[in-house]
């Protein structure tokens, strides 16, 4: 339990199994590129990000940032969070 308190935003593995897991998914990445044809995803404005954020000390309930560009995508990136308490 007080591991899990701890730890809570992480999973671990150990590095062997981490470069396991990476180059398996890499492989099957590869392989299904040279398969088919991912083409782009176009993305039309207006652009939204939407961020939940986990309580942490000093901010004990979820909070939620919601931000939104009209024209581009970059700059909704680099706008700052302004997170509210969920309701």
């Amino acid at each position: 339990e007080e591991y899990m308190r701890r730890n809570y935003a992480a999973v671990h593995l150990s590095p062997k199994e981490a470069c396991r897991r990476i180059r398996e998914g890499a492989e099957r990445a590869v392989r299904r590129a040279i398969s088919e044809d991912f083409g782009l995803v176009r993305m039309d404005p207006p652009y939204e990000r939407v961020t939940k954020f986990r309580p942490y000390e000093g901010q004990p309930w979820p909070t939620l940032s919601v931000e939104s560009h009209p024209e581009s995508f970059a700059a909704l990136m680099n706008m700052p969070y302004d997170p509210k308490p969920t309701t």
